[in-house]
């Protein structure tokens, strides 16, 4: 990871469905996703109690670190 970085919360994104949503939307091992929508996440739970308020079909945008960049990713949710 690049020090360059400041990086004060995040979810470390350590492996991906190749079939997923996540996948499919350009997500990759190794990003730290800061963001889902407008909500800065801390835990894992922030992201899936967010999720859990979607219906398969939504939009979300992710905001994630990617070595020394920020991107935004949008996915569109699969199944719960």
């Amino acid at each position: 990871m690049d020090s360059s970085l400041d990086i004060q919360n995040g979810i470390y994104v350590v492996q991906i469905s190749q079939d997923g949503a996540a996948a499919k939307s350009g997500l990759k091992e190794g990003d730290i996703i800061s963001k889902i929508d407008l909500l800065t996440l801390n835990k894992m739970c922030d992201l899936r109690s967010y999720i859990y308020t979607k219906n398969p079909g939504d939009e979300v945008t992710l905001t994630v670190q990617r070595k020394s960049r920020e991107v935004e990713i949008k996915v569109k949710l699969g199944q719960k």
